[in-house]
Formats: structure tokens, sequence, C-alpha cells
């Protein structure tokens, strides 16, 4: 929830990106979910199966 609370604070995806050490991407997609939903819209969703 890093995420969501450095949204809040107007932190740039890059900021975001950097402090997390994430790509700029996945921020990109959080904060579009976080603005569509909030908080609840960024919580795990479990691991995503791998191929087989």
């Amino acid at each position: 929830m890093q995420a969501a609370e450095l949204f809040a604070l107007g932190h740039g995806s890059s900021t975001v990106a950097k402090q997390l050490r994430v790509s700029v991407r996945s921020v990109l997609r959080w904060h579009q979910a976080w603005e569509s939903g909030g908080t609840p819209a960024l919580e795990s969703r479990g691991r995503r199966p791998g191929p087989s």
C-alpha cells in the first residue's frame, strides 16, 4: 500500500517506481487502478499461475 500513500501525496510515477524499485509501467497501471478504485483496487489478487 506504499504506492497508494505516495500517489495520495502527489508523487510522480518515476519517483514512485524508483522508491519501490519497480518499473514505471507497473506504477502507471497501479495509478490507473488507484484512480478508479482507490486503495482497495491495489490489493493483491495473488500470484498468477505460471506456464504448465
